[in-house]
């Protein structure tokens, strides 16, 4: 049985780290990470490692595994899963004060069984109630692999990969 596997990078931060020591710390995230050793081999699995500024970007990770794609709740992508190929489109948030772009989504790369792409864009987003700005940034690693090997996404490059990187004041 193949594995959809999608592992998704994410950072925030505010103002503080966006110089000095925080810039240094945030800048030092990596864009892959080794999956932990609880993944199984099921049809959908999702790794989330997250690095946020309140907790000095230190990783803290989640693993969702599902049966359906739809019960990963994807925010910002949608797969499309037919005859052993992944069509992956990414899906902009209208919020992302950092960068417009005409179209709401780009489909980025299409991947075949054993092939994995990397997708990476950040934004810059106001809070409602303070009006205090915050930023992210995202990486998504995603393959259609035959058996799950922990390291794939450390250990060698992307078949494709997606860059939509905003400059962020």
């Amino acid at each position: 049985m193949s594995s959809v596997v999608i592992q998704h990078i994410h950072t925030t931060w505010t103002k503080q780290s966006r110089g000095g020591d925080g810039a240094r710390r945030r800048s030092s995230v990596p864009e892959a990470v080794k999956l932990p050793s609880t993944v199984l081999a099921t049809p959908y699995i999702l790794h989330q490692s997250r690095f946020d500024e309140g907790s000095n970007f230190r990783q803290t990770d989640l693993v969702k595994s599902a049966k359906n794609i739809g019960d990963l709740n994807l925010k910002d992508l949608e797969l499309k899963i037919e005859d052993n190929q992944i069509s992956v489109r990414y899906h902009r948030d209208h919020s992302n004060a950092a960068k417009e772009h005409p179209h709401p989504y780009s489909d980025v790369f299409t991947l075949n069984k054993s092939e994995w792409g990397q997708l990476t864009f950040n934004g810059r987003f106001t809070d409602f109630d303070t009006g205090q700005w915050s930023y992210e940034k995202s990486t998504y690693n995603i393959g259609l692999f035959p058996e799950i090997v922990f390291n794939r996404f450390v250990a060698t490059q992307p078949d494709y990969r997606y860059v939509e990187l905003a400059k962020l004041w």
